[in-house]
């Protein structure tokens, strides 16, 4: 299910695309898909917003991907994942800052208690206690980290909210770094009979399982993409409760010694 503005020839337009599971989204998602709309609009964006049920994560990724290759007008895909709660002024920033690839360092839906009091008790602001206490959904660069306006260059991250630019999958397709292969069951959403492979997992150096995520992220940089995050806010992550830390506040608390 998809609602589309009108648009006019030359304009920019977003297709903002969430999966869900069992067709669930939360209060704090429904915010946020308000605050997205509003930030497009107010920065001249047309948007279309559509969905995708099912617990595969990797397939919706790929169904929204080749939805925007198939719809000439759309110029950039947001992905918003249901549980996720993101204020107007980070999606602002997103769309200010103009990369290729950019979005929010998130935090799992998990947090470290013990931590988190120990930071506290040892005299630690809150936010610098749930930043330490917290894990982010990143995989930092390698060496010195540098940080501008927020935005910070890192190798991998999470994509609960994140904004990418149709040049990158059109650049993975014609590399040769998104496969063809055929659509099978997503054939029923009118794409195929082939559709592009961006998010199947790859392995890493361990032979491990890479997330679908990194996996794109891994193929974006090989394509000669860098990786934003933007760390200077706390991006809530709906579960228990809602969890969120500064990614930022996360760096500062490693460049400083420990007590």
């Amino acid at each position: 299910m998809s609602q589309t503005r009108p648009e006019s020839a030359g304009t920019k337009k977003v297709l903002i695309a969430t999966p869900t599971a069992e067709g669930k989204v939360t209060t704090s998602f429904a915010q946020t898909l308000l605050a997205a709309a509003t930030a497009f609009s107010k920065a001249g964006f047309q948007y279309r917003q559509a969905f995708f049920d099912g617990a595969d994560v990797a397939m919706a990724r790929n169904a929204f991907a080749n939805i925007l290759l198939a719809d000439e007008g759309c110029t950039h895909l947001l992905f918003v994942d249901s549980d996720m709660a993101v204020d107007i002024e980070v999606f602002a920033r997103l769309i200010q800052w103009g990369k290729p690839l950019a979005g929010p360092v998130c935090t799992e839906r998990s947090l470290d208690l013990d931590r988190f009091v120990e930071e506290i008790r040892g005299g630690a602001s809150k936010e610098r206690a749930l930043a330490v206490a917290s894990n982010f959904a990143v995989m930092a660069a390698p060496g010195r980290i540098e940080v501008t306006n927020g935005f910070c260059k890192v190798e991998a991250l999470g994509f609960g909210c994140v904004l990418i630019e149709r040049s990158v999958f059109t650049a993975l397709a014609e590399r040769g770094l998104a496969k063809k292969t055929p659509a099978g069951k997503l054939a029923r959403h009118g794409l195929g009979p082939d559709i592009y492979d961006f998010f199947s997992e790859t392995a890493g150096p361990d032979g491990a399982r890479v997330s679908e995520d990194f996996s794109f992220c891994r193929r974006a940089r090989e394509a000669g993409f860098d990786i934003w995050g933007y760390g200077a806010a706390s991006i809530g992550h709906v579960g228990a409760f809602t969890y969120g830390a500064s990614f930022i506040e996360r760096l500062k608390a490693a460049s400083e010694p420990r007590k």
